[in-house]
């Protein structure tokens, strides 16, 4: 069974895809990568991170079902992203001395267009 510091080394390992996307951008200045080369280093990239998504939220729930975050054990708990989102952001004011749980924000499902 995982524990939240697997938890925190899966989640810490998924910042690493800034660095991936930094080592690409070097390569393809310096070496002159081709639209295919880049391409296909973007999917290899894009699969990894799913991957390690993933497995970060795979972690991540059981954590939650364990009680390891709530210190109860539950089996019926909300794994929407709003309770998701409630739920570590619960566990990092605790962790943080904070006493009042933070203020609730309004989640906005607008996306910027590219």
């Amino acid at each position: 069974m995982s524990d939240r510091f697997d938890f925190e080394q899966q989640l810490l390992n998924c910042w690493q895809v800034t660095a991936d996307i930094d080592t690409l951008c070097e390569g393809a200045l310096e070496q002159d990568l081709t639209i295919d080369q880049i391409a296909n280093v973007l999917l290899g990239i894009n699969e990894l991170y799913e991957l390690r998504f993933a497995k970060c939220f795979n972690t991540f729930e059981e954590l939650i079902h364990s009680g390891q975050f709530t210190g109860q054990r539950n089996d019926q708990v909300d794994i929407s992203t709003a309770g998701l989102l409630e739920a570590l952001s619960d566990h990092i004011d605790d962790s943080e001395g904070n006493t009042e749980p933070a203020p609730k924000k309004k989640q906005s499902r607008k996306r910027s267009k590219l």
